[in-house]
C-alpha cells in the first residue's frame, strides 16, 4: 500500500467510532456507473450497488443536473413551510404505493429513522407496547429499529430493548422449526406467529415488522404465501402490518417494492437507500385512516 493509503486508513483508526467495520482497505476516489476507481487506480466492479443504494450507478447525469439546479436556488428549507418538490414526490410514491392506498407520506434521512417512524405510528394508534419481528431480520441500529432487529450480532451490549418478541424466520432452507420442504410444512412458521399472540403477549402487539426479502440475515426469501398466510393472521387479531422496503424497495426485486411479488399490501411502508441513489432521504407510507 502507498503513503496515502496508509495515512488515510491510520486518521481512520484514530479519529472514527470503532463501530465502522471494513471489511478491505479500499478506498474509493471516484465512481463511473457501476465501477468504483480506488485512488490507487484500480477499477472494481460495485457488485454491492452501494450496499442497496446506487440503483442507477454513478454518476448520474440527470441526478446531478437536479442536484445543482437545487443548489442554486436553496439547500435547507424547514417543515413549516409548504415545499412544492415535497408535495410532489409525496404524490407520486402514494400513487405508486402497493394498491395506491398508503396515501400519507413522512420523510426521514434514513431506512433505520423510516422504521422508527413506522413503530411509532403504531403505537400511537392501537396505544399498547409490544412490536413481532421475526429471527433473522435487519431493521436499523436506532433504539426500536435495533429492538426489532432479530441478529444478536447487531445488539450486544446495548440492552435494554424496546419491548419486541420474535417470531421463527421464513428460512425454508434451514427450516428453523425443522421441516423438510415447502408446502408439505404447511407453513408452519408463518403459522406459529398466531400461537405467539395467544399464549405470550395476547392482545399487546401493535404491529409485525417484516422484510420482504430478509437482506442482512442471508438473502432469505420466503415462500410465496408467507405473506399472505401472516396477513390473514394479523388481520384477525388487528394487528398493524410494517412492511420494510428499504433493501427491497426501489425496484430491487423486478417490481417496484419486494411486497408486490406476494400481492399483499401492508398498512405502513418504509423505505430508502435507492430511492435517491445516495442522498440522505426515506419516507414512511401509511394508510389514510391512521
Amino acid at each position: 500500500m502507498n503513503n496515502k493509503i496508509n495515512e488515510i486508513i491510520e486518521l481512520s483508526n484514530k479519529y472514527l467510532s470503532r463501530m465502522y467495520k471494513r471489511y478491505y482497505p479500499f478506498i474509493p476516489e471516484r465512481a463511473e456507473e457501476d465501477i468504483i476507481y480506488s485512488i490507487d487506480g484500480e477499477a472494481y466492479i460495485d457488485l454491492y450497488s452501494g450496499i442497496a443504494v446506487s440503483n442507477i450507478g454513478w454518476p448520474n447525469p440527470r441526478i446531478i443536473k437536479a442536484i445543482e439546479e437545487q443548489l442554486n436556488k436553496f439547500i435547507h428549507m424547514p417543515s413549516i413551510y409548504y415545499l412544492e418538490h415535497t408535495a410532489r414526490l409525496a404524490k407520486k410514491l402514494a400513487i405508486l404505493s402497493p394498491g395506491g392506498v398508503l396515501t400519507k407520506c413522512f420523510f426521514s434521512n434514513s431506512g433505520s429513522e423510516a422504521n422508527e417512524t413506522a413503530i411509532a405510528i403504531a403505537k400511537r394508534i392501537k396505544k399498547v407496547p409490544y412490536i413481532l419481528a421475526l429471527h433473522r431480520s435487519f431493521h436499523g441500529r436506532t433504539y426500536y429499529a435495533v429492538s426489532t432487529t432479530g441478529q444478536s450480532n447487531w445488539k450486544i451490549g446495548i440492552s435494554p430493548y424496546a419491548p419486541v418478541v420474535f417470531a421463527p424466520d421464513p428460512y425454508c432452507y434451514r427450516c428453523p422449526l425443522g421441516h423438510k420442504e415447502y408446502p408439505d410444512c404447511g407453513l408452519s412458521c408463518a403459522k406459529y406467529i398466531e400461537d405467539i399472540i395467544k399464549c405470550e403477549v395476547g392482545e399487546t402487539i401493535a404491529a409485525f415488522i417484516a422484510e420482504p426479502i430478509m437482506a442482512n440475515g442471508g438473502i432469505i426469501v420466503p415462500p410465496k404465501d408467507y405473506f399472505k398466510e401472516v396477513k390473514k393472521i394479523l388481520e384477525k387479531y388487528s394487528i398493524i402490518f410494517i412492511c420494510d422496503e428499504v433493501q427491497t424497495g426501489n425496484g430491487r426485486t423486478g417490481r417496484l417494492w419486494g411486497i408486490e411479488n406476494y400481492n399483499v399490501i401492508p398498512d405502513i411502508m418504509t423505505t430508502s437507500k435507492a430511492i435517491a441513489n445516495g442522498l440522505p432521504l426515506s419516507v414512511t407510507m401509511y394508510r389514510e385512516e391512521y
